[in-house]
C-alpha cells in the first residue's frame, strides 16, 4: 500500500503586513506566499487576506514528528517573534494529508513536541484527505470503545462524528488507584487482560479514560473545551502521572466524506501541552454509500 503524502508547513494570515514584511521581522524567507487579491489555486475567489508559509524543508513521505522538528529547527531563535506575529496575526501549524489508498490516518504529537508547539503560541489546522475504499476496523489502534457507542447518522451526514478523551494507561496502577489519586471518576475502565471489543486481543496495561461529555457531533474544538473543563484543578495530578504512565489526549473521528478537517486553538493546544500529555487524532473516512452502523461495534 502506497504511503500517505503528509506535509507540514507554518503559516502565518494577516490583513496589515505584507509577506515581505514578515519575512523582514522574522529574517527568513518563506516557502510560499500569497498577496490579498492574488488568485485562490485554479478558483474564481481571491485571497482575502496575505499568506506566508514556511514547510518543514523534509519530502512529504516523512513522518510528522521528523517534519515537526526540521520545521522548528528552521524556526530557532525567532519563538519570541512569531509569538509576538501572533498577538495580531493568525499564526498556524497545518497539517495536511493526502492518503490515497486509505480511509484511515493517524497523528500522533508527543509530550515534547506539543509543548514546543505551545511555545510558539499558534494554533493547529488538520485537513486530510482519505480516499480508501475499507470500512473502519472494529477497534483501531487507540481508539478504545469508541466504535462500540452509540452514533447519529445525522451528524455524519452532516460531515462528523468526534469524540475526545483523556486516558491514563499503566501496568501498575489500577483504574481505581487512579480515580483516587485524581479525586474524579472515570467514564470507561478496562483491567489489564480484559478483551478488547470483540477482537481476540486483550488490554496489556490498565485503562482510565473520562470523555469531554458532549455529543459526537459537537465541534473539536466545544468537546476539547468541556474536556480540559471536565480535569480543572488536577492538572498538577495528571502531571504527576504523566512522569510515569501513558498520559494521552485522543481525538477518534469518523467522516461520511473524503476530507477531515480539525482546528485546536493556541490557547486550548497550550492547556494538553500543560496536562504532560500527548495529543493523538485517530480519523475514519467513510466509503462512498456506507452508513454509520451497528457494524462498527462489537
Amino acid at each position: 500500500m502506497a504511503e500517505d503524502e503528509k506535509r507540514v508547513y507554518l503559516r502565518i494570515d494577516s490583513t496589515t503586513l505584507s509577506p515581505e514584511e514578515i519575512s523582514q521581522r522574522l529574517a527568513l524567507e518563506p516557502d510560499e506566499v500569497h498577496h490579498i487579491g492574488d488568485a485562490v489555486s485554479v478558483t474564481s475567489m481571491r485571497w482575502d487576506r496575505n499568506i506566508w508559509e514556511l514547510n518543514s524543508g523534509l519530502k512529504s513521505l516523512e513522518a510528522y514528528d521528523k517534519q515537526i522538528l526540521s520545521l522548528l529547527e528552521r524556526l530557532r531563535g525567532r519563538e519570541s517573534t512569531i509569538r509576538a506575529l501572533a498577538q495580531q496575526n493568525e499564526v498556524t501549524l497545518v497539517f495536511y494529508a493526502w492518503c490515497s489508498k486509505s480511509n484511515h490516518h493517524t497523528l500522533v504529537l508527543p509530550t515534547k513536541i506539543l509543548r514546543s508547539l505551545a511555545e510558539l503560541d499558534c494554533g493547529i489546522w488538520c485537513d486530510f484527505y482519505m480516499l480508501g475504499e475499507s470500512k473502519p476496523d472494529d477497534n483501531p489502534p487507540g481508539a478504545s470503545n469508541f466504535w462500540n457507542c452509540e452514533y447519529s447518522e445525522e451528524s455524519c451526514a452532516e460531515g462528523y462524528n468526534i469524540r475526545v478523551y483523556l486516558a491514563i494507561e499503566s501496568k501498575t496502577l489500577a483504574p481505581d488507584a487512579v480515580s483516587e489519586r485524581l479525586a474524579l471518576k472515570p467514564d470507561y475502565v478496562r483491567c489489564m487482560g480484559d478483551e478488547i471489543g470483540s477482537t481476540n486481543r486483550r488490554w496489556e496495561c490498565n485503562h482510565w479514560q473520562i470523555d469531554s461529555g458532549m455529543k459526537f457531533a459537537d465541534g473539536f474544538d466545544l468537546q476539547m473545551q468541556s474536556l480540559l473543563a471536565r480535569v480543572d484543578g488536577r492538572e498538577a495530578a495528571i502531571r504527576d502521572l504523566a512522569l510515569q504512565e501513558e498520559v494521552k489526549v485522543v481525538c477518534c473521528g469518523i467522516r461520511a466524506y473524503c476530507n477531515l478537517e480539525l482546528w485546536l486553538p493556541g490557547g486550548l493546544l497550550k492547556s494538553v501541552a500543560e496536562l504532560g500529555a500527548a495529543l493523538i487524532g485517530d480519523f475514519h473516512s467513510l466509503p462512498e454509500n456506507e452508513v454509520v452502523g451497528e457494524e462498527f461495534g462489537s
